[in-house]
This record gives structure tokens, sequence and C-alpha cells, in this order.
């Protein structure tokens, strides 16, 4: 195998370890959701079971029940790059290096040395 393709090859292979790891962050990401979707639809089934139908809701507890079972977007991990705004898990291509927006606000980058 000459360098040329020892070179190509080495390139898809990284290429194909980034698909992989863009898709299992997705993934993730997505189990996260289905997850707190789940633990929410248990408090609220709980809620359900509690509630005395014979009472009367006003707004304020309407208001208050969805404050509890309805996340805010402030709940979310966000990153800025660029003047947009990325969630957790969301991936960014600054002209040389791949970066993921992580915990914390926190932009997590691969460290490729740049010609610009």
């Amino acid at each position: 195998m000459n360098k040329q393709t020892h070179v190509a090859a080495v390139a898809l292979l990284v290429l194909v370890a980034l698909v992989i790891g863009w898709f299992a962050g997705r993934w993730y990401l997505g189990y996260q959701i289905e997850r707190e979707a789940d633990q929410l639809m248990e408090q609220f089934g709980d809620f359900i079971e509690d509630f005395d139908d014979s009472e009367i809701i006003d707004t304020s507890d309407l208001d208050a029940l969805n404050q509890q079972f309805i996340p805010s977007l402030s709940d979310f991990t966000t990153c800025e790059a660029d003047g947009e705004t990325y969630y957790e898990g969301d991936e960014y291509f600054d002209g040389c290096n791949w970066c993921s927006c992580n915990v914390g606000s926190e932009w997590i980058c691969t460290e490729k040395a740049c010609d610009f």
C-alpha cells in the first residue's frame, strides 16, 4: 500500500468515526429526553391519582402544574457560536475543527492546527 492510499484510508476511518460519534451523541440525547419524559409522566400520573375531582381548579393551580411538568428551554444546556444557539450534543464546524456542545455550556473541540 502506497503512502497516498494509506492517508486516504486513515481519512476515511476518521470520517466514519466522526459520523458514528455524531449518531451516538444524537441517540444519547434522545435517550435522555425520553427518560426525562417518562419521569414527568410518572409524576403527572401520581398528581392525577392524588387529585380530588370535587375541587375546582383555579388558574394558579394550572400555572403551578405547567411549571412543574413542562420544562422550559432554560432547563436545557445551550452553547453559542457565531450568533447561533446550539443544544447539548449539537456539533459545530468552525472551518477547521469540530466542536461539541457539552454540559455547562462548554464547547469541546478537536485541536487540529489550522492554516487561517
